[in-house]
Parts: C-alpha cells; sequence; structure tokens
C-alpha cells in the first residue's frame, strides 16, 4: 500500500496523470506488467498493433497469451499513426503497445499531433492503447512530452518502471490504469505471486517520498 501511494503521488505531481492508489498495481518490473496486462486483454481472436521495430520481449509475452501481433510502419517521426487507420480498417484491434517517450530502440519520441490523433483512432475504434514509459526520467534537450495518459486515463493503460532508474535487481514496476482494470490486474497478480516484495517496496516508497528518487534522477 505504500508503494502505491507513493508511486501515484510521483504520477501525479510530475507526469501529470490523475490518479490515486486505487489506479496503481505494483509488478516485478515492466516486462512482469507487460505480461500481466497482455494476460488480462486476451480473448479468441485478439490483435495487437506494435510498432515495426519494438521491444521483442513484449511481443512474445502477447504471443505467448495467444494474441495476434501486426507490426505497424513507422518513419522519422516514430509511429506512422496513418498505417495505424489502415490497420483498424481492416482488422478489429484490441490493444496497440507503443514506447512514445523514447521509442524502442530508435529513441525517437512521438509527436504531439500524432498522440492526439492516435488518441482519436483510440476512442474511434475501441482499442486500448498500452504505453510503455520505461525511460520516463531520462532526458536531455527539453523536459520530456507528459504521457498520452495524463490526457485520457480511460483509454491508456500506462506502464512505468523503478528498475532503469534505481537498480536492475530491483525488480519494480508498476501499472497506472482504472481501477476496476487494478483490480482485475491484482488477481492475475496474486495468482503467480501471493505477497510481493514488502521490503523493498517500502524501501522503494521511502526514496520516493522523502525526494531522492527525483535527485538521483536529475543527477543521472
Amino acid at each position: 500500500p505504500a508503494l502505491r501511494e507513493s508511486v501515484a503521488g510521483m504520477l501525479r505531481g510530475q507526469r501529470g496523470l490523475p490518479v490515486s492508489a486505487s489506479n496503481i498495481c505494483v509488478t516485478r518490473g515492466s516486462q512482469n506488467a507487460i505480461f500481466l496486462v497482455a494476460r488480462l486483454l486476451a480473448r479468441p481472436n485478439y490483435k495487437v498493433l506494435v510498432e515495426e521495430l519494438t521491444y521483442e520481449p513484449a511481443i512474445a509475452a502477447f504471443q505467448s497469451c495467444g494474441a495476434e501481433v501486426i507490426p505497424v510502419e513507422m518513419d522519422d517521426s516514430g509511429l506512422d499513426v496513418d498505417a495505424v487507420e489502415r490497420a483498424c480498417r481492416q482488422h478489429r484491434i484490441g490493444a496497440i503497445f507503443l514506447t512514445p517517450h523514447h521509442q524502442f530502440p530508435t529513441t525517437v519520441s512521438l509527436r504531439p499531433d500524432r498522440r492526439l490523433r492516435l488518441l482519436e483512432l483510440s476512442r474511434q475504434f475501441g482499442f486500448a492503447i498500452i504505453e510503455d514509459d520505461y525511460d520516463h526520467e531520462f532526458h536531455f534537450e527539453s523536459q520530456p512530452l507528459l504521457p498520452m495518459a495524463s490526457y485520457a486515463p480511460e483509454r491508456v493503460i500506462y506502464l512505468g518502471s523503478l528498475s532503469k532508474l534505481l537498480l536492475p535487481a530491483l525488480r519494480i514496476g508498476y501499472v497506472a490504469a482504472p481501477a476496476p482494470l487494478i483490480d482485475a490486474l491484482a488477481h492475475q497478480a496474486s495468482l503467480c505471486d501471493g505477497m510481493g516484495n514488502t521490503l523493498t517496496e517500502d524501501a522503494a516508497a521511502e526514496l520516493i517520498d522523502s525526494g531522492e528518487v527525483r535527485r538521483h534522477a536529475r543527477k543521472a
């Protein structure tokens, strides 16, 4: 509970997400979060769009849960949103998985106009957006754009991690989403990881609340 409160406060204050602890599910790193979301959304004939170049373990997670993964073209500005619309008109799409802050592996940031159009397509065609914000704290030339989840929390399943910022072995990720979906995710997590690791989670909460995580991010 302490870490869920701390993560919610961090997301509200630093990333503009309108969330509380009831909107947070703690996971064993971001890969575990991807798998739990994939398992929760999976159903017969489920189709997921991904960027043409993307994080291969995410593809494996969706495929292991029975989803058909469809790659979408990219250009110099990242995801081609016109190609997303064409795919939606050809298939019944359940979700799209993307990395808009720093596209993995090209590092291109998705432009604001493309983000807004993607959200409109999500509303029009009824698919969920799975936003993997794996390195939000890292930026160089300017402040990062707010996550897509900050302006459409009802349509975006937001994934984040403390492992990449603090310590890979920490294995702490999180999902921010509407409360009913978080309840369902928590049930999925309880089937494979009943108690989590309270010691490391409480320690991480203390690092967030004391400001140490933010100080460390600035130094990094």
